[in-house]
């Protein structure tokens, strides 16, 4: 007797299980399995093999006649530009002196030549003139260069060599500015007494034309290495001429140490290698190209020619469909019937992907997979319900946090005052301060007064959290402030005041750290007291800073020292004062370590605007600790004292 399922009851694990005689997976798997998997493997398994290694073994063969092909192609032109510069060498030997001459012989050989752009004779002094001779002949004209190859390396080479040689690729303006190969000869007497050098340039882009047919066609890959060991032909974009074959290796192609190894020696080469820049294996052949140094590689792509045996398969597939059309008429009115309820579950979970779960899924009495997969289906729809109302929930709640940490964080910034700028007695007190908290709110803050048009009373703070909490104690602290200074007095006294009424009610232990300060715009004088707050710096007008010991009190909050200490200096013309709190020095990079107060006082530059100081130091705060966040709110302040110039009078 069948057990029922109620839709609304629990699913219990004894009725989850299904037994395999009733299973859809043992039903269809059994007759297409039997009916599909053992005709298609039998066709195809040997045949695949088969033509694997046929299909490879003809693609190595191509690799090895079009690497012998572009050899021949490339080492052509260079024997042709070889012997043309051969040829001009005989003839000047024979009229070293006849500069005029020379030059035709450099014209006629430079035009009959096409794989040759240009060329250059040179004539040590005292050969055809006491001065030296050197005559270029090239797409742009022909120009006289004496005076300016004796100490070049490539002359001095070519002079006291016993052999021609070719260049690197280099980017020639006497050629016009294109990217040039050059072969130098050396020109000696009968003697063999050197007379100076004759070259001929070939350009970079005709040796890429003779390879273009194989620069990366079909998994194929063309590279053209220079004597020195400069690419001078790679399919990658930014690779040729700007790239040598030991500095690609270094950016990781180990598997290239081979070829390097082969290019040194001379020798040809042959080898399979991973290339993990495309995570592919590869077949390279590699050939020097004679003896001019140059030489050519081609790889192919394992992959890319494995992918030609899809073709192959593809026919045999045809066949094995053709063998497998029989079955599957006979599977059709069986799959129908079996997969028709799979097929109404499948439409409920359709229903799901539209975000649609008030329809419920069917067949929850089934017994087999349909049944478990449908109760499954059943259960995840009620729940994904459930918790989309409390996602819902959740987003209006969050949201709704957001806007009241916006509005909280622009009543905070609007309580902040704009820094005021005082002239009094031929001398102007410009100020600046910036706050970027860490959170939406913060707890650090910045104050300023005027009094009687000369005093400037300032102060700056730094409250122990971050947050709401702080950002609450932060109004309370300077609205506490801003009284205590408007009573008179010293800075000291104020912090005293201060302290006071905020350690009153204080129940959450929460504490600031403030520097307080006034000073006389007319004489200069400051003062200054500080509650636990960061030592100031004082950038004097002659370049020098000075790190203010002002003798601390107390942090407000925390408790009440009977005195606050002030110290008074005096701040000349074009004296700066910076403030800032513990978010500068205690600004951590990546590895957790601290921007500290050696790199403050080394961002300082004296003599600058104030806003300008201030962008400095959190630049450079910024550069030091990129990729990290920030973990305490930041604020700096400045003042700098200026004499009026007589048009602001």
């Amino acid at each position: 007797m069948s057990a029922q399922v109620s839709p609304d009851r629990p699913i219990s694990a004894s009725v989850a299980r299904v037994s395999l005689r009733r299973s859809v997976r043992a039903r269809v798997v059994f007759w297409g399995a039997l009916l599909n998997a053992l005709l298609l493997l039998l066709v195809l398994a040997a045949s695949f093999f088969i033509a694997r290694q046929i299909l490879w073994n003809n693609a190595q063969n191509r690799v090895r006649q079009q690497t012998d092909q572009q050899a021949e192609r490339i080492g052509a032109t260079l024997r042709s530009v070889a012997i043309s510069a051969g040829i001009v060498n005989l003839l000047a030997r024979e009229h070293p002196t006849d500069t005029r001459r020379l030059v035709e012989l450099l014209n006629a050989s430079v035009d009959a030549d096409p794989d040759a752009s240009g060329g250059l004779i040179a004539l040590e002094p005292g050969v055809a003139d006491p001065r030296g001779f050197a005559y270029y002949v090239g797409p742009r004209g022909s120009r006289d260069l004496t005076g300016r190859y004796l100490d070049r390396a490539w002359y001095r080479r070519t002079r006291d060599g016993k052999a021609a040689w070719w260049s690197e690729p280099y980017l020639s303006q006497n050629a016009g500015n294109t990217w040039v190969v050059t072969y130098n000869h050396p020109l000696r007497s009968e003697e063999g007494r050197p007379l100076g050098m004759i070259s001929l340039d070939v350009p970079v882009s005709h040796i890429q034309e003779l390879m273009k047919t194989v620069l990366n066609r079909n998994g194929l890959r063309a590279v053209l290495i220079a004597p020195g060991g400069t690419i001078a032909v790679h399919p990658v974009p930014g690779v040729a001429l700007r790239t040598t074959l030991d500095q690609l290796i270094a950016r990781g192609r180990e598997d290239l140490r081979p070829l390097a190894t082969a290019r040194t020696r001379g020798q040809p080469l042959e080898f399979d290698h991973l290339d993990r820049t495309l995570d592919e294996r590869r077949f390279t052949v590699f050939t020097p190209i004679d003896d001019t140094g140059w030489s050519v590689n081609l790889s192919l792509s394992h992959r890319l020619v494995l992918a030609e045996l899809t073709s192959a398969t593809r026919w045999l597939l045809v066949g094995a469909l053709l063998a497998l059309l029989v079955s599957a008429l006979g599977q059709l009115r069986l799959a129908e019937r079996l997969t028709r309820p799979l097929e109404q579950v499948t439409e409920s979970v359709r229903h799901f992907s539209q975000g649609e779960y008030d329809e419920t899924v069917p067949h929850l009495a089934r017994q087999d997979e349909v049944g478990v997969m449908a109760r499954a289906m059943e259960s995840a729809r009620t729940s994904i319900k459930r918790q989309l109302g409390e996602i819902e929930a959740m987003g209006a709640a969050r949201q709704k946090l957001e806007s009241e940490l916006a509005i909280a964080r622009d009543i905070q910034q609007a309580m902040l005052p704009l820094a005021p700028t005082l002239t009094s007695r031929g001398r102007t007190l410009h100020v600046y301060a910036a706050l970027e908290p860490a959170k939406a709110v913060g707890g650090d803050f910045y104050s300023f007064s005027v009094r009687g048009g000369r005093w400037l009373w300032f102060a700056i703070g730094d409250v122990s959290d971050k947050g709401v909490p702080a950002a609450l104690f932060m109004a309370r602290a300077i609205t506490v402030l801003e009284v205590a200074a408007g009573l008179g007095g010293s800075p000291g006294d104020a912090l005293y005041t201060a302290a006071q009424r905020l350690v009153e009610g204080n129940e959450t232990c929460m504490f600031a750290t403030v520097l307080c300060g006034v000073l006389d715009v007319e004489s200069g004088e400051l003062q200054l007291a500080s509650a636990g707050h960061e030592p100031a710096v004082l950038l004097r007008a002659d370049g020098a800073t000075q790190l203010l010991d002002v003798e601390s009190g107390a942090a407000l909050g925390v408790g009440t020292d009977d005195i606050y200490p002030v110290w008074s200096g005096i701040m000349r013309p074009g004296d700066t004062l910076l403030a800032y709190t513990d978010g500068i020095t205690e600004a951590f990079d990546t590895g957790q370590v601290a921007f500290g107060m050696d790199r403050l006082l080394a961002a300082l530059v004296p003599g600058e605007e104030p806003q300008r100081i201030c962008q400095r130091l959190l630049d450079a705060v910024h550069r030091f600790c990129e990729g990290a966040a920030q973990s305490d709110d930041i604020t700096v302040l400045a003042l700098c004292l200026q004499v009026q110039s007589t048009e602001e009078r």
